[in-house]
């Protein structure tokens, strides 16, 4: 009976606290290497780790947009840079277009078509019809915005008139700007939820890396069974395959 007892004692700690506690353990550290790479992607971009770490903060103000989440704010961040627009100007587009997608009912495929969009765009002195189209099939709003700007909204007219392509993101960014500030509904706070447990389980995941050096020991499991399958290559087939026999010996024999 005292026996059952702790049985059923130890069934309930490993049920209670053992099972939570690895989950934790796990999902701080996977959270540590999504944030991980992007801010190494960013510091990529950057040319700094410092600058990179500064914007992430700032980026947090973006991610709480609805629709938004630190993931595609970075990455936005990122696709922006790579094309010549300072970090300044990318945070600034992705503020603007996001609220600007959320105040058209739209989400995160729209959000992520208006950047390709921009990324477009800006990759040519003067606009062309297909790259300004996606922005205003994206974002209905952009279409008004250059009427009021430019007397049209096509495209080819705006180029004929010696518009450039940063004169036209310009008055769409100034436009957006003056837009209402969507407010954020009960799906952007579980979003918003979502972002701030998995930025403060990154901060658990860096604390566990540190103290238990995680890394060195998956790089360290990583290079054994890489020596492991090189030294099992390296055998007699003779010697494979008895190996490979008793291996499977002893799993039947298990149960």
């Amino acid at each position: 009976e005292l026996g059952d007892v702790f049985q059923n004692l130890g069934t309930k700690l490993t049920a209670g606290l053992t099972v939570p506690i690895i989950g934790l353990g796990a999902g701080a550290l996977k959270a540590y290497g999504e944030f991980q790479r992007l801010e190494m992607g960013l510091a990529s971009t950057m040319k700094s780790a410092e600058l990179a770490k500064q914007e992430m903060q700032k980026l947090e103000d973006v991610a709480k947009l609805p629709g938004l989440g630190m993931k595609e704010a970075v990455q936005g961040s990122i696709r922006l840079q790579s094309i010549g627009i300072s970090a300044d100007k990318a945070r600034n587009i992705l503020q603007q277009f996001g609220n600007a997608t959320a105040a058209a009912g739209g989400g995160l495929p729209e959000f992520e078509r208006a950047i390709y969009g921009v990324q477009q765009l800006a990759n040519t002195d003067f606009p062309l019809g297909e790259d300004l189209n996606i922005i205003k099939d994206a974002l209905p709003q952009v279409a008004g915005l250059l009427d009021d700007a430019f007397g049209t909204a096509n495209t080819e007219k705006i180029r004929d008139a010696g518009i450039t392509s940063k004169e036209v993101l310009d008055v769409i960014l100034e436009g957006l700007g003056k837009l209402p500030r969507v407010k954020s509904g009960i799906s952007s706070a579980f979003e918003n939820l979502s972002d701030t447990i998995a930025k403060n389980l990154n901060k658990v995941g860096e604390i566990l890396d540190k103290n238990f050096n995680i890394s060195g020991i998956i790089k360290k499991v990583s290079d054994g069974l890489n020596s492991l399958v090189s030294w099992f290559e390296g055998l007699s087939p003779a010697i494979q395959k008895t190996i490979l026999v008793v291996t499977g010996l002893v799993a039947a024999l298990g149960p």
